[in-house]
């Protein structure tokens, strides 16, 4: 089982600017980062990296494909992951105001941003339809077993994927750190994680099945 050169480059190039590129994952991420501190940045961008194992997994063993041949099954996913998202919203615009000069996250809230992340990222039906479309495409029968180049595949997507987004998590965390000093701003923040969250599950809902 092998992946041939060629199209390892082509798939490392293609994942490396899919994953620079803004997406949901990456705002709940900054979302984190911004208001919780580089810890709470780092730890968001390790439950999407779990997440996409599970992805990879699903893809491999064929259950993504369920998601695109019964289309029930991809509505069920779909909302029950926006009602996911709204909860999240009220929870977080119901916690207390952030402490101005904040500087870090009990181990408590990071388990539970760590978790949240990994849900978020499940819950998402369109990642797995994504997955299934996209790691195929670099995989051959002629080069051994399929499921076998989708694991490898997916686990290289991870790798890069948790690369970029630790470094926006973590730095992000660090502007966090900077902008929570100032009484204002801190006040402002403290409403972004439940707009992101409203926002993701909004689009969650009205995003078209492909």
């Amino acid at each position: 089982m092998f992946i041939e050169p060629a199209a390892l480059l082509v798939f490392l190039m293609a994942t490396t600017a899919i994953c620079i590129t803004p997406g949901p994952d990456m705002l709940y991420i900054l979302a984190n980062g911004l208001t919780k501190g580089p810890a709470a940045g780092f730890t968001a961008a390790c439950g999407m990296a779990l997440g996409m194992v599970c992805h990879t997994a699903a893809v491999a063993l064929g259950l993504s494909a369920l998601l695109a041949t019964v289309p029930l099954a991809f509505e069920i996913v779909r909302y029950v992951g926006a009602a996911y998202l709204l909860w999240l919203a009220v929870k977080s615009f119901r916690e207390p105001a952030i402490q101005v000069g904040a500087v870090e996250t009990a181990a408590a809230p990071l388990r539970r941003i760590f978790w949240q992340a990994l849900a978020t990222n499940l819950l998402n039906p369109k990642i797995a339809l994504f997955y299934l479309a996209f790691l195929p495409q670099f995989a051959s029968p002629a080069n051994g077993s399929v499921a076998g180049q989708l694991l490898m595949l997916g686990v290289l997507f991870v790798i890069v994927g948790l690369l970029v987004d630790s470094v926006i998590g973590v730095l992000s965390g660090r502007v966090g750190l900077t902008l929570l000093r100032n009484r204002q701003v801190a006040a402002a923040l403290k409403w972004l994680p439940g707009v992101v969250f409203i926002g993701l599950a909004a689009r969650l809902v009205l995003a078209e099945r492909r």
